[in-house]
């Protein structure tokens, strides 16, 4: 009878610490198949707890069949642990942070549609990592047809200059034609400056202004190599659509809260639109996120 004891309670102390392991890669699963910062939470409490249940209740039996005390300072810290570790966690998971996982939330997607193959939709900032997962988005897609236009159509409020730049030369050297119904700001307008066929809706907005880099106080800054690079790129293509002299120099404003908002006639005057209608779908038919 000791014996069979013994085995019980070596097997709890076993799932105590079996089960807040298998709850750790159980949350990894589900940061990286659900996107979901709660439910790995919710995944890794359960089977932690679980375990310190096994822990209490082993410390339990041992106590009482065997007169063994160590346990029981191991359950306590076991228990604080647990605590804090449940806090910290669910502050992060509060915050949709990724504890378990070095997943990151991107801030953008790029969508193929159901019944027209040939047209994506690039949606959110132009992040790092955006211009890569666009690229191998198209190049892999299933359906393509090389043979007839291949559109993206864009809404973003911009991002960064670099992956900005990388993305145009794809645009440019896959003849990508480009469409905009919602909005496209900062780097998405190098983007749509960088196609050889270039739609915006009658109400979308189109917005431009110098590149710039937050300082450590949160105050922009304009002179860098790497930023004057990207105003030159964007001033060579804003002239290769015909643009005037004003209209370029006004794209340069140095605004990191505004910029410069030209009107549908200016953007056609300009140059910057060239095509009337949209490819595959109806100016009618309102994107997923307006």
């Amino acid at each position: 009878m000791s014996n069979l004891k013994t085995k019980r309670i070596t097997l709890l102390i076993f799932a105590g610490v079996f089960l807040p392991v298998l709850g750790y890669f159980l949350a990894v699963d589900i940061e990286g198949s659900m996107y979901s910062p709660m439910g790995a939470l919710l995944g890794w409490s359960i089977l932690s707890g679980l375990g310190l249940c096994c822990l209490y209740i082993a410390n339990h039996y041992a106590r009482r069949f065997h007169d063994f005390k160590s346990l029981g300072p191991i359950v306590f810290v076991a228990f604080l642990g647990y605590v804090g570790a449940f806090g910290w966690i669910a502050n992060s998971a509060t915050h949709n942070y990724y504890f378990f996982s070095d997943y990151i939330h991107q801030e953008y997607s790029i969508q193929q549609n159901d019944d027209h193959l040939n047209h994506f939709v690039f949606q959110g900032d132009i992040e790092k990592g955006s211009a890569n997962a666009v690229i191998r988005k198209i190049l892999s897609a299933e359906g393509l047809d090389w043979d007839i236009p291949v559109v993206i159509e864009l809404n973003s409020d911009g991002g960064m200059p670099q992956e900005a730049i990388v993305l145009a030369e794809f645009i440019s050297h896959y003849d990508i034609n480009i469409e905009v119904v919602g909005k496209c700001f900062s780097a998405c307008s190098l983007l749509l400056l960088s196609s050889k066929s270039r739609y915006v809706h009658p109400r979308a907005w189109i917005g431009f202004h110098g590149a710039y880099m937050k300082n450590n106080d949160g105050s922009p800054s304009y002179d860098s190599p790497h930023l004057r690079f990207y105003d030159e790129y964007i001033d060579r293509q804003l002239t290769q659509v015909g643009a005037s002299k004003d209209f370029r120099l006004r794209a340069k404003v140095q605004s990191a809260v505004g910029g410069f908002y030209p009107s549908y006639k200016e953007l056609f005057e300009e140059g910057v639109i060239n095509q009337l209608n949209r490819h595959f779908l109806s100016e009618k038919d309102a994107p997923f996120y307006l």
